[in-house]
């Protein structure tokens, strides 16, 4: 049975196109927050990206760290 977490990336590469979104192992290890790694990272374009992705998260619960250009969360 597939965890809800296992269709992030194909919803979220609906919305960005597959090249903005990652979801392999080794991409996400080096985005870890406190040693938590993501299941997804989204780059958006856009303010309205932004926006649908955040739309997103509320829709299916999840919890968002937000990070301008990696330098700060």
């Amino acid at each position: 049975m597939n965890s809800p977490r296992a269709n992030l990336a194909p919803a979220l590469e609906a919305t960005l196109g597959g090249s903005r979104v990652l979801s392999d192992p080794a991409s996400l290890a080096s985005y870890a927050v406190d040693e938590i790694i993501p299941s997804v990272v989204a780059i958006p374009a856009s303010a309205e990206e932004v926006a649908e992705i955040v739309r997103f998260a509320a829709l299916e619960k999840l919890s968002l760290i937000p990070s301008g250009a990696r330098t700060k969360l």
